[in-house]
């Protein structure tokens, strides 16, 4: 674990209030903002879900066993993580990160897993070629609408920082 991806998660946990539902959400979002901050704190490999970053899982880990953040199960069988004791860390997000990281955290796990699975291919995709990307890479599992209406959302999201 290092300090940066340590600061950076706990940043997010408390920009969320503290708790993120699913461990998908988790990974999407951190993955998302690395992308527009053009820094790669986690490494990243093209998972069944989108990108997935065994470092963030790990750490994750730690920070359960250490007892800083806890989980829980919602009704739906959704794990749902909690910041328990915040370790003293540095703040490493400026107000537009912020910004984004709260709208990417009102958002399903399911739009974020587009998105990422977008920009693993092309961040500069156009929307014909976002919607081929998605088919190609996950047949079948989201619509044509979908995948469309998602990745707009996104770029309304980035541009208005």
């Amino acid at each position: 674990m290092n300090n940066i991806q340590l600061n950076l998660l706990v940043d997010i946990f408390k920009i969320l209030g503290g708790k993120i539902e699913s461990r998908k959400k988790i990974h999407k979002i951190i993955y998302i903002l690395c992308r527009n901050i053009d820094k790669n704190i986690f490494t990243y490999t093209f998972g069944l879900y989108g990108p997935y970053s065994l470092d963030l899982d790990s750490l994750l880990y730690t920070l359960i066993q250490k007892g800083i953040i806890k989980t829980s199960r919602t009704e739906k069988g959704v794990t749902t993580y909690s910041i328990y004791k915040i370790p003293s860390t540095t703040k490493i997000l400026s107000k537009e990160q912020e910004l984004i990281i709260k709208k990417l955290g009102s958002m399903h796990p399911w739009e974020l897993e587009i998105i990422s699975t977008i920009l693993y291919f092309n961040p500069n995709a156009n929307e014909d070629e976002a919607i081929n990307i998605v088919n190609n890479v996950k047949p079948g599992k989201f619509s044509n609408n979908q995948i469309k209406t998602v990745w707009n959302t996104y770029k309304t999201i980035i541009t208005k920082k």
